[in-house]
């Protein structure tokens, strides 16, 4: 019942219970199974909604992208990441991302040096941490170094970004789609002009 992947996901329990005043007499449940099918679109003219905001859908129509499967090993015997089936792709999952970082980070500037092996449950709390040690204009100077170097292997944004999810400015334009660490997911609703942004960031999923 519900999603595999949702927090409250359950299971029916249809065994037969005992005594008389046990729930019973259920003779049928229908399971009707479709498979999603998703098409790739590939360089979509976007539909501007104003204020910069602008939907994948030629149409214009507010419709949730999907990730292909990722799966590098189908009879592989491990738990399935949820990032790697091909389904819908929630805000949540497209901006999840811990981050770890390496040794390299000492070399941008040695008070990072005590960080080192760190893991960050996600980019606010890496932020947060870093302003604590760095200042302000330091830390715009490295952040997207940090970014690119340290999200982890199990991170969904860095799968999904750009191998679902891929913008560029103008096919002719000579520059490569958007890197992860510069792109934020959000909701295109909740979206307005009064929305801040690091500067690190270019554009808003």
């Amino acid at each position: 019942m519900d999603g595999p992947f949702d927090d409250y996901f359950h299971t029916p329990d249809l065994r037969q219970l005992r005594g008389s005043k046990g729930r019973y007499d259920i003779p049928k449940i229908n399971f009707h199974l479709f498979r999603l099918r998703a098409f790739e679109v590939n360089l979509a003219t976007p539909v501007d909604l104003g204020t910069r905001r602008f939907t994948f859908d030629p149409s214009g129509r507010d419709i949730p992208l999907f990730r292909p499967s990722q799966l590098s090993d189908p009879t592989g015997c491990r738990p399935t990441a949820e990032w790697e089936v091909r389904a819908a792709i929630p805000c949540r999952l497209l901006g999840a991302a811990s981050y770890r970082l390496g040794p390299e980070a000492a070399t941008l500037d040695p008070l990072l040096e005590p960080l080192v092996g760190e893991r960050f449950i996600d980019e606010a709390r890496l932020r947060r941490t870093l302003l604590t040690i760095l200042p302000a204009a330091t830390l715009d100077l490295v952040i997207g170094h940090l970014l690119s170097n340290s999200i982890t292997s199990d991170s969904p944004k860095l799968h999904l970004i750009p191998e679902a999810v891929s913008v560029l400015v103008g096919e002719d334009s000579g520059e490569p789609a958007f890197a992860h660490e510069v792109v934020v997911s959000g909701d295109l609703e909740d979206w307005g002009a009064s929305l801040t942004l690091p500067v690190d960031k270019r554009v808003v999923i």
